[in-house]
């Protein structure tokens, strides 16, 4: 039997139950940590929320044709679906570690 592993190589999908798992740890480490904000007045919650989710740090560091594919993406409509994506993709892609060393050496995203 060949493996998904031996034929793509290059190709992580969710049926890569290591994939997902390093998809699941990686959201963590960049969750721990994350404040609540203060809310200014009393509303009804959003739903993906912000708080807990990748998407607005994530926003921070993609370029706007980045920003704009993940925007675009038909199945995907809440921050925390968002997030997700951007991070798999940074898998995929092998773009992981770049964004991390611009996420430590930007200020606003850290805050």
């Amino acid at each position: 039997m060949i493996s998904f592993i031996t034929v793509l190589p290059y190709l992580y999908t969710p049926l890569l139950l290591r994939v997902s798992t390093l998809c699941t740890e990686w959201e963590a480490v960049l969750l721990h940590g994350q404040k609540k904000p203060k809310p200014k007045r009393i509303a009804p919650a959003t739903k993906g929320g912000g708080v807990g989710t990748l998407w607005p740090m994530a926003k921070l560091v993609l370029s706007q044709e980045e920003l704009h594919r993940f925007l675009q993406l038909e199945h995907t409509k809440s921050e925390i679906g968002r997030g997700r994506a951007w991070l798999r993709a940074a898998i995929n892609e092998r773009t992981l570690e770049n964004y991390m060393h611009t996420i430590l050496g930007a200020e606003q995203v850290l805050r």
